[in-house]
């Protein structure tokens, strides 16, 4: 358990990446930012609490932490880096804040038991292979303010049968069921 002391603004690259005997971490109120690969390959890493002033989560952040099932990203973060939930093969449910515009390149690849996301209400980019591998999710209400669906998006989700495309769609990339 590391429990960061309150006074912290920033977790820096890398900072607990690899560490296996991790199994809880809480952030203190202090925290605005999480830099690239912070909390990555933390296999046994179950409990993440983050701090609600968090604003940015970087890229690979919490990539293969294999025993996440569920994580509530506080209102606040507006910005999480590309692959940052990636190979969270136990990942079960996640509520995105709703400030969040984009969905970034592989943010749920490989997220295998991944049943329930709540998509933000001003969402405009679903990026490349967001949701790539997550083989339970059977439905994903995609919001009105949805632009674009980058490739590879849906490729592999071998549960969601059916998807309704908002109205003012601009882009859908190549083999987003693929």
């Amino acid at each position: 358990t590391i429990n960061v002391e309150n006074g912290v603004v920033c977790i820096g690259k890398s900072a607990f990446s690899d560490k296996e005997t991790l199994r809880s971490v809480t952030l203190p109120p202090s925290v605005k930012y999480i830099e690239d690969f912070a909390f990555s390959n933390c296999k046994y890493l179950k409990t993440v609490n983050l701090s609600i002033s968090t604003q940015i989560i970087g890229e690979f952040v919490f990539f293969n932490c294999q025993s996440i099932k569920n994580i509530n990203l506080p209102p606040n973060i507006y910005f999480v880096g590309a692959n940052s939930f990636r190979e969270c093969v136990n990942l079960k449910s996640i509520k995105l804040p709703q400030i969040m515009t984009s969905i970034e390149d592989g943010l749920f690849l490989g997220c295998e038991r991944l049943t329930k996301v709540k998509l933000p209400k001003c969402l405009v980019r679903i990026g490349k292979k967001s949701f790539s591998g997550c083989k339970h999710i059977e439905n994903i209400l995609l919001r009105e303010s949805l632009r674009s669906i980058d490739d590879y998006a849906f490729k592999d989700c071998w549960l969601l049968h059916e998807l309704e495309l908002p109205p003012f769609l601009t882009f859908i990339g190549s083999s987003i069921f693929d």
